[in-house]
């Protein structure tokens, strides 16, 4: 297995060695014409984007603004932890499906054949509250995510927030 860039903190992730991904960048809430143009690119790329923003609602504002406007995505998902607010249209919440999915064999060799079997997103974004990144079923997700290629060939999109800095 390859090691998993743990998208949430660029400098830990370089002192381990992992592969390396863009710096953060932070979005106001009060978009600019260059967030616009940044978060426009970041939609339609694949890979992994890491973005900071105040605070969930302020993430979950922008990417519905912008999926909607964008209107080219057509199976999102989430993964996250929290149900307030509650995430807008029909998403995919990764977390909720990977466990009932999984129930008590949350083993990596279920893990990834729910990717191969149940997953067929064409964007992504992984809300990096503290309490995902403490949940061995979520580290399974992510390096099964690595593994399969899903967070290179589709937009994925980890949005860290002020509060948790």
């Amino acid at each position: 297995m390859r090691q998993v860039c743990c998208l949430y903190e660029v400098n830990s992730c370089q002192k381990a060695g992992h592969r390396e991904i863009a710096r953060p960048r932070h979005i106001n809430p009060a978009l600019s014409i260059d967030d616009i143009l940044f978060l426009q690119d970041v939609f339609l790329t694949g890979g992994i984007h890491h973005i900071i923003v105040p605070d969930v609602i302020s993430g979950r504002k922008i990417v519905d603004s912008f999926l909607q406007s964008l209107n080219c995505h057509h199976e999102v998902s989430c993964l996250t932890v929290t149900e307030i607010p509650p995430i807008q249209g029909p998403t995919l919440n990764i977390y909720s499906s990977l466990a009932s999915y999984c129930g008590q064999d949350d083993s990596y060799e279920h893990v990834e054949e729910f990717f191969l079997e149940q997953y067929f997103a064409d964007f992504m974004w992984i809300e990096n509250l503290k309490d995902l990144l403490h949940i061995p079923l979520v580290a399974r997700a992510i390096q099964a995510m690595h593994d399969l290629d899903i967070v290179q060939n589709i937009p994925v999109v980890a949005i860290s927030y002020n509060a948790c800095s």
